[in-house]
């Protein structure tokens, strides 16, 4: 072999051995970055599962992304059935509440973009729930709506004691005003003459 030969392959060869050296740190990098996606995926699926209420991202048409499976315990549905788009979030929504509902988005649109509805949702056994909505509705720069990224609340418990407070309440009332205001012979009453 020639020295020219031997040099040109002795120079290929250093240059194979960088090359080598390239790949093996791009693929120690490439593992740290999927090792840290996957620290970063793990902490996200910890805190969605720790937060008491049900994760989402919606779109102008009503169809959501739902990050969890909790939707299921506050709908009945599968996540899986609301984020195919065979149902629309606004399917769920009681008639009477989405009138409301809208109003609260466009109030949002026109002040800092967040907002706080509370609505009725028929879920899947057919029982009506409430839910307490907070989110924020996200823009591009021209201000076309992207989506609205939020969280779902189960607040019937809380709506259900607070209708039984009120009921309560004015049940109170109208026995005080039959016990004061009742006419002749009231507690303490005693309505007649002396008693002799």
């Amino acid at each position: 072999m020639k020295e020219a030969d031997y040099s040109q392959l002795q120079e290929k060869i250093k240059k194979l051995e960088e090359e080598v050296l390239k790949l093996k740190s791009e693929i120690s990098s490439s593992r740290l970055i999927e090792e840290a996606l996957k620290e970063s995926f793990n902490n996200c699926e910890l805190l969605l599962n720790t937060i008491p209420g049900v994760v989402y991202k919606g779109y102008e048409n009503w169809e959501v992304d739902f990050l969890d499976a909790k939707i299921e315990m506050l709908t009945g549905y599968p996540k899986e059935v609301l984020n195919s788009r065979r149902m629309k979030w606004s399917d769920l929504i009681v008639d009477d509440d989405i009138h409301a509902v809208k109003g609260a988005t466009r109030k949002a649109l026109k002040g800092d973009r967040s907002y706080l509805r509370e609505y009725r949702i028929r879920v899947r056994n057919g029982q009506t729930r409430w839910i307490q909505d907070r989110g924020t509705i996200v823009c591009d720069s021209s201000g076309v709506i992207q989506h609205l990224s939020g969280v779902f609340f189960d607040a019937t418990e809380r709506k259900q004691a607070k209708d039984c407070l009120l009921y309560t309440s004015d049940a109170a009332d109208d026995s005080k005003r039959v016990l004061v205001g009742g006419g002749g012979g009231g507690v303490g009453g005693g309505g007649g003459g002396g008693g002799g």
